[in-house]
């Protein structure tokens, strides 16, 4: 059991790296003087 919750740990770590590094992108999918939206919100 022990095993079980370390590997469900290091799993879900390894997922929340994914999905941060995803978010990294800077640029712009959409931009107007009043609104505006990062592609990685569009995705």
């Amino acid at each position: 059991m022990k095993n079980i919750k370390k590997l469900t740990a290091a799993i879900l770590a390894v997922a929340m790296l994914v999905v941060c590094a995803g978010c990294g992108d800077q640029s712009w999918s959409y931009k107007t003087d009043n609104a505006s939206l990062k592609a990685g919100v569009y995705i």
